[in-house]
């Protein structure tokens, strides 16, 4: 119950005060104020100060497929069970894999890394 989790918010310095001031992480300013989509800090106990990327849930579930079958092109991806492609288009969700590190996309096929 005392985790605290927190989201970017821009980089006004009053609120980028606020966060540092609520998650106890004086000195990282900077990070607090440069937090992308999909960034956050969360803190607790068991994770004081920690940075962390998390994923929105149609991303979730390209990495879900891709878990499964290793490998697939982007056609293959737009049929994973769940996905709406007209909200997010399927190269988008890609290039965030590729930014978590997660897959790589060569010769029109994106790899699941770490297999």
């Amino acid at each position: 119950m005392a985790t605290k989790i927190m989201h970017g918010n821009g980089r006004d310095i009053e609120r980028v005060k606020n966060i540092v001031q609520v998650i106890g992480c004086e000195g990282r300013e900077g990070d607090v104020a440069n937090l992308a989509r999909f960034q956050a800090f969360i803190d607790n106990r068991h994770h004081p100060h920690t940075f962390l990327r998390t994923m929105n849930y149609p991303i979730y579930l390209v990495l879900k497929k891709l878990q499964k079958t290793g490998s697939a092109t982007r056609e293959e991806l737009v049929e994973a069970e769940g996905l709406d492609t007209s909200k997010l288009p399927i190269g988008n969700l890609v290039r965030e894999l590729e930014r978590l590190g997660l897959v790589e996309e060569k010769e029109g096929r994106v790899y699941l890394l770490g297999n």
